[in-house]
């Protein structure tokens, strides 16, 4: 499998990146194909394909052609949360319920079976916010043996039913590794797969076993969120946003730091766009299809 990689060169002489799905290795030639928003002050843009192997990958067929999305009834947004983290009861949950943004909170599981605490998860249950998987160790599902993958999707999905005591339905990939054979694992277990390939999701691009977000990482600025929000409803398509850890000291890439994460919330709730959970989205998204 490979990933493809824009790069962007923007007037101010910075680069940005946007990650494409992964390709699958087969023994033929197979078309592979994606869209992507190029920034606004972009000026060029170079496409690298990186593969999983050791070797060299070498093609001279590419087009670019314009692309416009279909979009629903109006626009969307998804707050999700990847990986559990238990910092985020005390900086997360209160701020969401100050603006009534219920979330979509995707736990790796491992931290619960071994401290039998439960508490975190109950604590954003209880408040009316989605409980989701992200399999039990956090591992790349793209690089480990079949039976590891159906463990890892099995136990974590047992672990949330039992601690929720509701049923658990979507699935968020860790480091957004996927291929063919995981997807079809998925699929055998939860109704959805929340990847983190960027773009949105609209009724021409919709693939409900890869659901496209836009990453929110440390050096995300509120003003970058707001310009996706506007794109979203703009085109009325679906927006996942992906947050990990929301804290205030030692913070690392995946990180967000709480006053930044108040500012989001702030123009988010200014912006007018409607805040769902991906299970509410899912909900009124389906039979526009």
């Amino acid at each position: 499998t490979g990933r493809a990689v824009v790069m962007f060169t923007n007037s101010d002489g910075s680069t940005t990146y946007f990650g494409m799905h992964n390709a699958e290795s087969s023994a033929a030639w197979a078309q592979y194909s994606d869209t992507f928003i190029a920034p606004n002050n972009a000026v060029s843009a170079s496409v690298f394909f990186y593969i999983n192997s050791v070797g060299y990958f070498a093609s001279d067929d590419y087009g670019l052609s314009p692309y416009s999305y279909v979009g629903f009834d109006k626009a969307r947004l998804s707050l999700t949360f990847d990986d559990g983290w238990e910092e985020n009861v005390t900086t997360v949950l209160p701020r969401l319920g100050q603006y009534g943004f219920a979330s979509t909170q995707y736990y790796a599981t491992q931290f619960i079976t071994d401290t039998q605490d439960t508490s975190g998860v109950l604590a954003f249950k209880n408040a009316n916010h989605q409980i989701g998987s992200h399999t039990v160790t956090h591992p790349n599902l793209s690089i480990i043996t079949l039976a590891q993958v159906v463990s890892e999707l099995t136990q974590s999905k047992q672990v949330l039913e039992a601690a929720t005591g509701q049923p658990v339905l979507d699935f968020a990939s860790p480091y957004g590794g996927y291929n063919a054979q995981v997807i079809t694992e998925i699929k055998k277990l939860y109704r959805s797969h929340r990847t983190v390939d960027e773009g949105y999701n609209s009724k021409d691009n919709f693939d409900i076993y890869r659901l496209k977000v836009q990453n929110v990482l440390l050096g995300t600025t509120p003003e970058q969120i707001s310009g996706w929000i506007s794109r979203a409803q703009q085109d009325h398509t679906w927006l996942i946003l992906v947050f990990h850890r929301v804290g205030v000291a030692n913070l690392e890439a995946y990180d967000t730091p709480v006053a930044t994460f108040e500012q989001d919330l702030a123009n988010i709730s200014a912006s007018g766009i409607p805040v769902q959970t991906v299970d509410q989205a899912l909900a009124e998204l389906q039979p526009q299809l």
